[in-house]
């Protein structure tokens, strides 16, 4: 049996084969390399018993981040300047005048 603080922690057990996740991290203690893939089992004794950790491999960003102020002074302004403006309403002046 294992004792109260150890039941409570998020750790394995060392010898209990038992997996865990610490901080997006699988550890697998005492694995038989037997049941490893092929790929891996390459070069090792299959009697042997192994440590596996798996991590995500960190993501690098394709572009950084941008800031507020970067997106501001990237964006294309979506009003119409007031000559366009004046001059729509001209024109629509016109046709109703027409």
């Amino acid at each position: 049996m294992r004792s109260i603080p150890a039941r409570r922690s998020r750790e394995g057990v060392v010898g209990s084969g038992m997996e865990f996740p610490v901080m997006n991290r699988i550890v697998r203690q005492h694995y038989p390399v037997e049941k490893l893939p092929a790929e891996l089992r390459e070069g090792m004794d299959p009697t042997v018993r192994v440590t596996i950790i798996i991590e995500p491999e960190p993501v690098e960003a394709e572009e950084p981040s941008l800031t507020l102020e970067d997106i501001f002074a990237r964006r294309q302004p979506p009003y119409r300047t007031a000559a366009d403006i004046d001059q729509d309403l001209s024109r629509l002046r016109d046709d109703w005048h027409d």
